[in-house]
């Protein structure tokens, strides 16, 4: 009798063991928060900016040259964050994708790259940044 105990209370703390970890890899994988942004790019003989504090505009940009926008992060968790660039629909052929660490009550301003290769039809471009912050793995 005691050994059909003993086992029991095994499987019991087996399982219990196996739902803790499973919980724990999926809250290292969750999405704190997610924003999508407007972005467009001109791809021009001139230089130029454009003013806007809801969309990443990078203006019009020469061939082979960049234009920068810097993105405030500020971690109000009580943990360290990872902050994903993330370019979508066009934008990644100008902006390169990354991720940055940033520790708790930190706060840190992010440079956003969109750089024009050489070649590309002078145009409007239109697409999408997404900013996701996650806790860091």
């Amino acid at each position: 009798m005691n050994k059909k105990i003993i086992i029991f209370i095994s499987v019991i703390l087996l399982i219990l063991s196996i739902i803790i970890i499973i919980l724990n890899i999926i809250s290292l994988s969750k999405v704190l928060e997610r924003q999508t942004y407007y972005a467009s790019i001109i791809v021009a003989d001139y230089g130029g900016f454009d003013v806007n504090g809801t969309a990443f505009t990078f203006g019009g940009v020469p061939l082979g040259s960049s234009s920068e926008r810097k993105l405030s992060v500020k971690n109000g968790y009580d943990f360290p964050i990872v902050v994903n660039i993330i370019p979508r629909n066009g934008m990644e052929q100008f902006i390169q994708g990354r991720q940055e660490i940033i520790f708790q009550g930190q706060e840190r301003n992010i440079s956003i790259v969109a750089t024009v290769p050489a070649g590309m039809e002078k145009k409007k471009y239109e697409g999408e940044i997404v900013i996701e912050i996650r806790i860091v793995k």
